[in-house]
């Protein structure tokens, strides 16, 4: 079917264009004109279905993260609490960063930019984490002497942190592999099983 034609995969088709303009460079730097030649279409038309520069940007990261959100609020609604739940919605989180190459770049975009629309995307889904945390707190199945929303917090950093500085990490600590065992997914994985040994035998409960 001809984009043109077609109103979705026109839409469509201008946030494929504009989500590398966006990650290469950053919000403030990329033109509508430059999104409107990736594109092959005409400002106005970019205008018709987004109405600004700014809510394409906004479309942009919905599109990015909404997949993500979307199945954590269904699991964390639909899954009752336990120390389980959590390492799963980790492993989720840390699998989904994985796939997203562009996941750093976009966030450190954000960050510069003091761009906080992310944090009101996920509002809900960080509230119905920070409540299964506690509710399984109250039943005894994690440590009940740590924060909830630190908890949640230090595992999302931890994650974060590590595609943030992979590079950095494996060219100081892992010069003694070799290029494709720095490049698979073996150093991922292995941070991921000591990340979940470490974080959930300091949160077991005390005895």
């Amino acid at each position: 079917m001809n984009a043109k034609r077609d109103p979705l995969a026109t839409r469509n088709n201008i946030l494929d264009a504009a989500e590398p303009l966006f990650l290469a460079t950053g919000y403030a730097d990329v033109s509508l004109s430059q999104i409107a030649k990736a594109a092959n279409v005409t400002k106005s038309l970019i205008h018709h279905h987004f109405g600004s520069k700014d809510q394409l940007w906004i479309e942009v990261k919905k599109r990015f993260f909404g997949d993500y959100l979307e199945g954590q609020a269904i699991q964390l609604k639909d899954t009752p609490a336990s120390a389980e739940l959590l390492k799963q919605s980790m492993i989720a989180y840390f699998h989904y960063i994985r796939q997203k190459p562009g996941f750093v770049r976009m966030n450190c975009w954000m960050r510069l930019e003091d761009d906080t629309s992310c944090a009101d995307m996920d509002r809900a889904v960080v509230k119905l984490g920070v409540e299964r945390i506690r509710e399984a707190q109250e039943m005894g199945l994690l440590r009940d002497d740590i924060s909830a929303d630190n908890i949640l917090i230090a595992f999302l950093s931890a994650i974060e942190s590590w595609f943030l500085n992979r590079t950095r990490f494996v060219s100081v600590h892992f010069d003694n592999l070799s290029l494709e065992e720095c490049t698979s997914s073996n150093l991922d994985n292995a941070y991921l099983n000591d990340l979940i040994s470490i974080f959930f035998e300091g949160l077991a409960p005390k005895t």
